[in-house]
């Protein structure tokens, strides 16, 4: 799943537009759900740059309770 100014908008404005929630997941992203989850699937679980999130999609439901641990609701 894409998540960017094109693809999936209304989590982009809730993941990247509000600095409250960016600075909440996107400074930990990769020490935390990429590095665990990553090995739990098999597959690499996302790519982070400056404006766009690629989450695999067998990790959606995934990212999203991650998400819930940080404080941010997406589903």
């Amino acid at each position: 799943m894409e998540i960017s100014q094109k693809e999936n908008q209304e989590l982009f404005e809730v993941l990247f537009k509000s600095y409250q929630n960016y600075k909440k997941w996107a400074p930990v992203f990769n020490t935390e759900f990429i590095p665990e989850h990553s090995v739990k699937a098999g597959v690499v679980a996302g790519v982070l740059t400056p404006s766009m999130l690629i989450i695999n999609n067998s990790l959606i439901d995934d990212f999203a309770k991650w998400l819930r641990t940080k404080g941010i609701i997406i589903k």
